[in-house]
Protein backbone atom coordinates (compact mmCIF):
# COMPACT_ATOMS: atom_id res chain seq x y z
CA UNK A 1 0.00 0.00 0.00
CA UNK A 2 1.36 3.43 -0.98
CA UNK A 3 2.26 5.61 2.00
CA UNK A 4 1.07 9.22 1.88
CA UNK A 5 3.60 11.71 3.23
CA UNK A 6 2.76 15.36 3.94
CA UNK A 7 5.56 17.86 3.34
CA UNK A 8 4.94 21.24 4.98
CA UNK A 9 7.63 23.54 3.58
CA UNK A 10 7.36 27.12 2.29
CA UNK A 11 10.48 26.75 0.11
CA UNK A 12 8.93 25.04 -2.91
CA UNK A 13 12.29 24.15 -4.43
CA UNK A 14 13.17 22.30 -1.23
CA UNK A 15 9.72 20.68 -1.05
CA UNK A 16 9.89 19.48 -4.66
CA UNK A 17 13.36 18.06 -4.06
CA UNK A 18 12.12 16.08 -1.04
CA UNK A 19 9.17 14.82 -3.10
CA UNK A 20 11.54 13.83 -5.91
CA UNK A 21 13.63 11.83 -3.43
CA UNK A 22 10.60 10.07 -1.94
CA UNK A 23 8.71 8.98 -5.06
CA UNK A 24 11.14 6.23 -6.22
CA UNK A 25 10.58 4.48 -2.86
CA UNK A 26 6.85 4.18 -3.47
CA UNK A 27 5.76 7.14 -1.34
CA UNK A 28 3.07 9.64 -2.34
CA UNK A 29 4.28 13.13 -1.31
CA UNK A 30 1.68 15.86 -0.72
CA UNK A 31 3.07 19.40 -0.62
CA UNK A 32 1.78 22.23 1.58
CA UNK A 33 3.26 25.72 1.43
CA UNK A 34 1.97 26.69 4.89
CA UNK A 35 0.90 25.16 8.19
CA UNK A 36 -2.58 26.59 7.73
CA UNK A 37 -3.13 24.71 4.46
CA UNK A 38 -2.02 21.45 6.04
CA UNK A 39 -4.33 22.07 9.00
CA UNK A 40 -7.25 22.62 6.62
CA UNK A 41 -6.49 19.27 4.99
CA UNK A 42 -6.46 17.51 8.38
CA UNK A 43 -9.72 19.21 9.35
CA UNK A 44 -11.25 17.92 6.10
CA UNK A 45 -10.43 14.37 7.19
CA UNK A 46 -7.41 13.67 4.98
CA UNK A 47 -5.11 11.05 6.54
CA UNK A 48 -1.33 10.91 6.21
CA UNK A 49 1.11 8.16 7.12
CA UNK A 50 3.91 10.59 7.98
CA UNK A 51 4.51 14.33 8.31
CA UNK A 52 7.70 16.15 7.32
CA UNK A 53 7.46 19.71 8.62
CA UNK A 54 9.79 22.70 8.52
CA UNK A 55 10.15 24.62 11.77
CA UNK A 56 10.19 28.14 10.30
CA UNK A 57 7.07 28.81 8.23
CA UNK A 58 5.11 31.94 7.30
CA UNK A 59 2.25 32.47 9.73
CA UNK A 60 1.93 29.46 12.03
CA UNK A 61 5.32 27.81 12.58
CA UNK A 62 5.96 24.07 12.59
CA UNK A 63 6.01 23.73 16.37
CA UNK A 64 2.65 25.50 16.72
CA UNK A 65 1.26 23.29 13.95
CA UNK A 66 2.01 19.98 15.63
CA UNK A 67 0.65 21.33 18.92
CA UNK A 68 -2.58 22.35 17.16
CA UNK A 69 -2.94 19.01 15.40
CA UNK A 70 -2.16 17.05 18.57
CA UNK A 71 -4.79 18.99 20.52
CA UNK A 72 -7.70 18.14 18.22
CA UNK A 73 -6.66 15.33 15.87
CA UNK A 74 -4.39 12.31 15.61
CA UNK A 75 -0.89 13.56 14.79
CA UNK A 76 0.79 11.36 12.18
CA UNK A 77 4.37 10.23 12.80
CA UNK A 78 6.33 13.47 12.51
CA UNK A 79 9.86 14.46 11.50
CA UNK A 80 11.01 18.06 11.90
CA UNK A 81 13.22 19.46 9.14
CA UNK A 82 15.12 22.31 10.73
CA UNK A 83 18.18 24.52 10.98
CA UNK A 84 17.68 24.71 14.73
CA UNK A 85 20.12 22.66 16.77
CA UNK A 86 19.86 23.94 20.34
CA UNK A 87 18.95 21.20 22.79
CA UNK A 88 16.03 23.05 24.38
CA UNK A 89 14.50 23.78 20.95
CA UNK A 90 14.78 20.17 19.81
CA UNK A 91 13.46 18.97 23.17
CA UNK A 92 10.43 21.26 22.86
CA UNK A 93 9.63 19.71 19.47
CA UNK A 94 9.85 16.18 20.87
CA UNK A 95 7.70 17.10 23.87
CA UNK A 96 5.11 18.60 21.50
CA UNK A 97 4.75 15.29 19.69
CA UNK A 98 7.48 15.14 17.04
CA UNK A 99 9.25 11.79 16.74
CA UNK A 100 12.54 12.80 15.14
CA UNK A 101 14.33 15.62 13.37
CA UNK A 102 16.66 16.14 10.41
CA UNK A 103 19.08 19.04 10.17
CA UNK A 104 19.43 21.22 7.10
CA UNK A 105 21.13 21.02 4.66
CA UNK A 106 19.31 17.77 3.99
CA UNK A 107 20.96 14.46 3.19
CA UNK A 108 18.87 12.24 0.92
CA UNK A 109 20.19 9.05 2.53
CA UNK A 110 19.36 10.23 6.06
CA UNK A 111 15.92 11.51 5.01
CA UNK A 112 14.97 8.19 3.40
CA UNK A 113 16.45 6.18 6.26
CA UNK A 114 14.61 8.12 8.96
CA UNK A 115 11.36 7.99 6.98
CA UNK A 116 11.54 4.19 6.77
CA UNK A 117 12.61 3.91 10.41
CA UNK A 118 9.67 5.96 11.65
CA UNK A 119 7.16 4.08 9.50
CA UNK A 120 8.55 0.81 10.86
CA UNK A 121 8.25 2.10 14.43
CA UNK A 122 4.54 2.76 13.88
CA UNK A 123 4.01 -0.56 12.12
CA UNK A 124 3.27 0.98 8.72
CA UNK A 125 5.78 -1.17 6.81
CA UNK A 126 6.82 -4.80 6.95
CA UNK A 127 10.28 -6.14 7.65
CA UNK A 128 10.15 -8.94 5.06
CA UNK A 129 12.54 -7.96 2.27
CA UNK A 130 12.24 -11.16 0.23
CA UNK A 131 11.57 -14.86 0.78
CA UNK A 132 14.97 -15.34 2.44
CA UNK A 133 15.63 -12.22 4.54
CA UNK A 134 13.59 -10.97 7.48
CA UNK A 135 14.43 -8.40 10.17
CA UNK A 136 12.65 -8.87 13.49
CA UNK A 137 12.50 -5.58 15.39
CA UNK A 138 11.11 -7.04 18.61
CA UNK A 139 14.13 -9.22 19.41
CA UNK A 140 15.96 -7.74 17.37
CA UNK A 141 17.15 -10.48 15.01
CA UNK A 142 18.14 -11.05 11.39
CA UNK A 143 16.80 -14.20 9.73
CA UNK A 144 18.28 -15.60 6.53
CA UNK A 145 16.83 -18.83 5.16
CA UNK A 146 16.82 -21.15 8.20
CA UNK A 147 19.52 -19.24 10.10
CA UNK A 148 19.19 -16.43 12.65
CA UNK A 149 21.45 -13.84 14.27
CA UNK A 150 20.71 -11.76 17.35
CA UNK A 151 21.46 -8.07 16.78
CA UNK A 152 22.06 -5.05 18.95
CA UNK A 153 19.70 -2.10 18.47
CA UNK A 154 22.31 -0.17 16.47
CA UNK A 155 23.15 -3.20 14.32
CA UNK A 156 19.45 -3.60 13.54
CA UNK A 157 19.16 0.09 12.59
CA UNK A 158 22.31 -0.11 10.47
CA UNK A 159 21.01 -3.07 8.45
CA UNK A 160 17.58 -1.47 8.10
CA UNK A 161 19.11 1.62 6.49
CA UNK A 162 20.70 -0.42 3.73
CA UNK A 163 17.97 -3.01 3.19
CA UNK A 164 15.34 -0.26 2.82
CA UNK A 165 17.54 1.71 0.38
CA UNK A 166 18.27 1.16 -3.28
CA UNK A 167 20.87 -1.45 -4.16
CA UNK A 168 24.47 -0.25 -3.89
CA UNK A 169 23.53 2.83 -1.84
CA UNK A 170 26.62 4.28 -0.16
CA UNK A 171 26.17 5.95 3.23
CA UNK A 172 28.89 8.34 4.34
CA UNK A 173 30.20 8.07 7.89
CA UNK A 174 28.52 11.38 8.71
CA UNK A 175 25.19 10.12 7.35
CA UNK A 176 25.42 6.90 9.36
CA UNK A 177 26.24 8.73 12.58
CA UNK A 178 23.43 11.20 11.86
CA UNK A 179 20.93 8.39 11.29
CA UNK A 180 22.03 6.18 14.20
CA UNK A 181 22.88 8.78 16.82
CA UNK A 182 20.56 11.65 15.81
CA UNK A 183 23.02 14.31 14.67
CA UNK A 184 25.51 13.90 17.52
CA UNK A 185 28.53 13.59 15.24
CA UNK A 186 31.16 13.33 17.97
CA UNK A 187 34.47 11.51 18.18
CA UNK A 188 32.91 8.98 20.58
CA UNK A 189 30.14 8.13 18.10
CA UNK A 190 32.65 7.85 15.26
CA UNK A 191 34.56 5.29 17.31
CA UNK A 192 31.32 3.54 18.24
CA UNK A 193 30.46 3.25 14.53
CA UNK A 194 33.81 1.56 13.81
CA UNK A 195 33.31 -0.93 16.64
CA UNK A 196 29.71 -1.66 15.64
CA UNK A 197 30.68 -2.35 12.01
CA UNK A 198 33.55 -4.60 13.12
CA UNK A 199 31.24 -6.66 15.35
CA UNK A 200 28.47 -6.80 12.76
CA UNK A 201 30.86 -8.05 10.08
CA UNK A 202 31.88 -10.88 12.41
CA UNK A 203 28.23 -11.74 13.07
CA UNK A 204 27.27 -11.74 9.38
CA UNK A 205 30.12 -14.13 8.66
CA UNK A 206 28.38 -16.67 10.90
CA UNK A 207 25.83 -17.27 8.14
CA UNK A 208 26.83 -20.27 6.03
CA UNK A 209 27.06 -19.05 3.35
CA UNK A 210 26.75 -15.35 4.16
CA UNK A 211 24.79 -13.23 1.65
CA UNK A 212 25.95 -9.98 3.26
CA UNK A 213 29.21 -8.07 3.05
CA UNK A 214 29.86 -4.58 4.45
CA UNK A 215 32.08 -2.77 1.94
CA UNK A 216 34.21 0.25 2.83
CA UNK A 217 34.14 2.59 -0.18
CA UNK A 218 37.32 4.68 -0.01
CA UNK A 219 36.57 8.30 0.94
CA UNK A 220 32.85 7.72 0.35
CA UNK A 221 31.48 5.60 3.17
CA UNK A 222 29.94 2.15 3.44
CA UNK A 223 27.84 -0.08 1.24
CA UNK A 224 26.05 -3.33 2.08
CA UNK A 225 26.64 -5.93 -0.61
CA UNK A 226 23.79 -8.44 -0.65
CA UNK A 227 23.71 -11.59 -2.77
CA UNK A 228 20.16 -13.04 -2.53
CA UNK A 229 20.99 -16.01 -4.77
CA UNK A 230 23.08 -17.90 -2.20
Amino acid sequence: MIKKIAIVEDDMDQARLIAYWLRPYGFEPCLFISAELFLESIQAGVKFDLLLVDWVLPGMDGLSLIKAVSSHFSLPPTIFVTLKNKEFELASALHAGADDFISKPLSKTVLIAKTWALLRRYGHVTHQFNDSVHLDQTKPMLHFQQQSLRLSKKEYQFLSLFLHSNANTVFSRADLIDALWSNTNTHDNSRALDLMICRLRAKLNQFDPTPFKIINQYRQGYMLEYNPDL
